[in-house]
């Protein structure tokens, strides 16, 4: 018999109306998953961890190039299994190029006698490297391809930083947590990142477990800016609280009414106010605003100065910036864009992140918006704008994800 309509014949629900390329039907008509989207995934997560633990083990620049320049295998493992759409990523790495070609005007215009000319280059390369393998993996974003990688990144992460834990309990410099000598805002922005990762997990085990690790590390090393960038992952991302659900309400009613039995009990067997302890700790533990080399009195560690260097740096050269060698000390990726690279730069990173957040907005897809204004937030307080390691990644992959859905026709994207 000729079957001129096979979906007559199959036994599929009557809503599914177009199948996506990961889905695949077999012969007695039933729906299974292909493989291959989970294989591309490990394969992104695998080189984001094997670049994390060779910076973190042997501070090798060669490897950490490497590993990054390994993501062009599973690029082309997903083109070759035709999940690629090619114009829709060309279309979003356009807009990246707004942001990106200020750079390398800045970059040619700043060359001279002290400028580091091979490293400058590199770092530029795998910029535009890295925006452009993102908007490919972004390219079919109902594929929700970076949350894939965090899923599975997760559970490369946690055994090594398990192993930082304990092996690196010494590892104190002028009485912060510095494990193996690295950078401890470094360390925040990985926890920053494996954060992420744990909320693509419904499991509460892997969550509870994944974000105590998390806030360990932030709180041990110090870094006040992944602390406050966190508070938009956990409350957009976690799904606890956002959005306002019947569920979600009666969470947030709990955890209020936990908070009052708590303080309640606390004031009537202590003489100190919990609110006040709470609020100590917060000041004096977490943010160390009084701390007498880190606090308040110090400009928070010579930050304020570094700012007013930047802006001024940004009044002397406001079309192409000074370049990329003078202004590694700015805490604050907006000002240091400024800085090294001009307002046309600042207005293109500026652009991507707006439109990609209410690309989000507009779609609903409150953990993108998490992911998106956690990073944001974390800019103001870190040196550097896109970074390329593990959490910058994730965050472009995330962001030129979000840009992508402004070139797909409404009736294909399948908001999850």
């Amino acid at each position: 018999m000729l079957v001129t309509n096979p979906k007559k014949h199959l036994n599929i629900p009557s809503d599914i109306k177009r199948l996506p390329p990961e889905i695949t039907q077999n012969n007695s008509g039933t729906i299974k998953k292909q493989p291959n989207l989970f294989r591309i995934a490990f394969l992104i997560s695998l080189c984001l961890a094997g670049a994390f633990f060779s910076y973190m083990k042997f501070r090798s620049e060669v490897a950490i190039e490497l590993c990054f320049l390994a993501l062009i295998i599973p690029a082309l493992y997903y083109i070759s299994c035709g999940f690629a759409n090619i114009n829709i990523a060309l279309k979003s790495y356009r807009l990246a190029l707004f942001y990106l070609i200020p750079l390398f005007f800045s970059f040619i215009f700043s060359i001279d006698e002290n400028t580091d000319l091979f490293r400058d280059l590199v770092m530029l390369m795998n910029l535009f490297l890295a925006f452009f393998l993102a908007s490919l993996f972004g390219s079919r974003p109902e594929h929700d391809l970076p949350h894939l990688v965090m899923r599975q990144l997760t559970f490369l992460l946690i055994p090594l930083f398990i192993y930082v834990l304990i092996t690196q309990q010494h590892a104190y410099i002028w009485g912060r947590w510095t494990p193996f000598g690295i950078q401890p805002n470094w360390w925040g922005m990985m926890s920053l990142g494996l954060a992420w990762c744990c909320f693509t997990w419904k499991n509460l085990w892997v969550r509870f477990v994944t974000l105590g690790l998390c806030l360990y590390f932030m709180v041990s090393v110090q870094s006040r800016g992944s602390i406050a960038a966190f508070l938009p992952v956990i409350f957009f991302a976690s799904g606890w609280f956002y959005p306002l659900s019947k569920k979600n309400m009666l969470n947030l009613f709990v955890c209020l009414f936990l908070g009052f039995l708590l303080a309640l009990t606390w004031g009537i067997y202590s003489e100190v106010s919990l609110l006040n302890k709470i609020t100590d700790f917060l000041i004096n533990d977490v943010m160390r605003m009084n701390d007498p080399n880190r606090g308040l009195n110090t400009g928070l560690t010579g930050r304020t100065e570094g700012y007013q260097m930047a802006w001024k740096g940004f009044l002397e050269s406001p079309v192409f910036g000074n370049g990329f060698k003078d202004y590694s000390f700015v805490h604050n990726g907006f000002l240091l864009t400024l800085a090294e690279s001009g307002i046309f730069a600042f207005i293109g990173m500026t652009y991507l992140f707006v439109t990609s957040i209410r690309s989000a907005i507009k779609g609903k897809r409150w953990s993108n918006m998490g992911y998106l204004l956690s990073y944001s937030l974390a800019l103001m307080t870190f040196p550097r704008s896109f970074n390329i390691n593990l959490t910058g990644i994730l965050l472009l992959s995330v962001m030129m994800a979000e840009i992508s859905y402004r070139f797909i026709p409404r009736k294909r994207v399948k908001i999850v």
